[in-house]
């Protein structure tokens, strides 16, 4: 299984967006993984290093319903980082707000390499998401689903897929590309 490693020791990640691990519908399964890495309470002004927070996802990827338990994270990943937000960005279409998040995730990192976020709206029903990070991709295929739910338009479903033609980055690529799709 893939042990996660930060790009940069320095890296740190702000507690808000750490909780995530916590806040999760699947913490009763890691809880254990939790306290033998001291992230059982998180202080969400705090901040952590990106690799406390990868020791613990690596030891998540080695145990059973490890993809659902980082889609789980990153979905409460999304929430918090939404309810965190200004009113006006709130407001925005789920394009906009795709293409403002490369800035949104950077803000969440400091002292150091914490990867990058492209996004390219293709059109106002699709989004590419590129990312090169080095947290899971399936924290981040919830985090980008998350998103999705909370800025689509109403009664607009929605498809967050990889895309196929690519080698993810958990798999050797250089780079994870997601499509956000809304429907018709």
């Amino acid at each position: 299984m893939p042990h996660y490693q930060s790009f940069d020791p320095k890296a740190e990640i702000i507690g808000q967006t750490a909780l995530s691990l916590i806040t999760n519908i699947m913490h009763d399964d890691i809880a254990g993984i939790l306290k033998r890495h001291d992230l059982e309470q998180i202080d969400p002004a705090a901040w952590y290093p990106i690799q406390s927070v990868l020791d613990v996802l690596s030891e998540i990827s080695e145990g059973e319903n490890a993809s659902s338990a980082f889609v789980s994270i990153g979905m409460a990943a999304g929430k918090l980082g939404y309810d965190s937000l200004p009113d006006a960005v709130k407001q925005m279409s789920l394009g906009d707000f795709l293409v403002l998040y490369s800035k949104h995730y950077q803000s969440r990192m400091r002292n150091g390499d914490a990867g990058w976020i492209k996004v390219e709206q293709r059109n106002e029903r699709h989004s590419v998401i590129q990312s090169c990070i080095p947290f899971p991709d399936d924290v981040f295929y919830g985090v980008f689903y998350a998103y999705a739910r909370l800025y689509r338009p109403a009664g607009k479903g929605f498809t967050v897929k990889y895309d196929e033609q690519l080698v993810r980055h958990d798999d050797g690529g250089e780079f994870t590309t997601l499509h956000v799709l809304i429907d018709a």
